[in-house]
């Protein structure tokens, strides 16, 4: 019998990142607002996430906002590279 030929595909991590709350004006962001997790099997997958607003602006656990309302975005980055497609 000769050797057989196991395709392993890359898989997708899960991305959790709930609704962040409400803040009051003038209070800087926190890890409370920016605490999206990525999973795979219920395992942290490692990585860092990059928050962005609406407008690519970076956003941080500094970011102090005038009122209003703001669109953000997380994107994950993977270190094992090998292993996980890139989601958004």
């Amino acid at each position: 019998m000769g050797p057989f030929v196991i395709p392993v595909l890359k898989t997708i991590p899960t991305i959790t990142w709930s609704r962040p709350a409400n803040i009051t004006y003038g209070t800087a962001l926190s890890s409370i607002q920016l605490d999206a997790t990525a999973t795979f099997n219920g395992n942290m997958v490692p990585g860092t996430f990059a928050y962005t607003t609406e407008s690519e602006t970076p956003v941080t656990t500094r970011t102090v906002w005038g009122a209003g309302t703001y669109i953000l975005t997380a994107t994950f980055t993977q270190m094992i590279l090998t292993m996980f497609k890139v989601e958004q």
